[in-house]
Parts: C-alpha cells; structure tokens; sequence
C-alpha cells in the first residue's frame, strides 16, 4: 500500500493521529484526510444505508485526493455502520479498514496474551452513562440494535 485514505470527524482530522501513526510506522506512505462531518448525525438520525447516505458519502469520497488510494480507514466510531456503503463505492480497489474492529481485535489480542480474556462467551449489556439524553439512547439502539436501557449516574451532585 502506497497511499492511505482517512475519514473521521474534524476534531479526528485536525489532530492528525491516524497520519502521524502511519508515517511512525511507515513513512514512506501517503496519506490523505479528509474531515467528514456530516456523516455522524447523518447515522445518528438513522439515515444510513439509504439514498441519502450513499449520495452525502459518495460526495465525500469523490474527494480528488483520494482517486488513487488503496486504502481507507474509517476513523470514526459511528463509521462501521456505513462501512459496506464505502466499500461500494470503492468498489474493491481500496481496503477499507475498520478502526473499531482493529482496536477490538487488539483489546482481545491484550487480554488473552496477560490471561484476562473471559471464557464466557456473551453476557449482557449494562450501560453506564453521566450525561443520558435521549438522543445518545436511540444513538445507542442503532448500534446494539436491540432494546437498551440506560443508566444515569450523575458525575457531580448539585449542592
């Protein structure tokens, strides 16, 4: 791989994480990125594998930096969820690498290395948060994709 694509909100962007990473790791690479703000309400609204995604998605991606990547990471934790979207449009002539699988994979990697990982196989979801709204439950139910239930545990107690 000789040039790598990168997405992710602006405040991912700005930082150049995933470029700096790269070009420690590999620094003959190319990297391009590119801020992609619409795509986080767009899947918080829920319109993801939809016409409207793929035409907000297609108008990022035609970005002209990216015409001759062979790689795209998803630099956002909402991005797995369009992640068969992109790579249509891609239409296999670049990987498109999931930065939350990658991570997974790892923690994984890390717990059974130190004999941490459980051997069971799956428990229940309990969620913890310190600030609910109900946008951030429906945002939850879009990627568990199931009935949950948040739990409000406030940080700091009025006096």
């Amino acid at each position: 791989v000789r040039h790598i694509g990168v997405i992710g909100t602006k405040g991912t962007i700005q930082s150049n994480a995933y470029e700096k990473r790269i070009q420690t790791m590999a620094p003959g690479i190319k990297v391009s990125s590119l801020a992609t703000p619409l795509l986080v309400p767009m899947i918080e609204e829920g319109y993801y594998n939809s016409s409207i995604s793929r035409t907000i998605i297609e108008a990022y991606l035609n970005y002209p930096d990216f015409g001759d990547i062979q790689a795209m990471i998803l630099g956002c934790t909402h991005y797995p969820l369009i992640k068969q979207e992109i790579a249509a449009i891609f239409n296999d002539r670049a990987v498109v690498m999931d930065s939350v699988e990658v991570v997974a994979n790892y923690v994984q990697q890390m717990l059974d290395r130190f004999g941490l990982l459980s051997p069971m196989q799956e428990a229940g979801h309990h969620f913890l948060v310190s600030d609910y709204t109900e946008s951030f439950e429906k945002t939850t139910r879009i990627f568990f994709r199931e009935a949950i239930t948040l739990e409000h545990l406030p940080i700091w107690e009025q006096h």
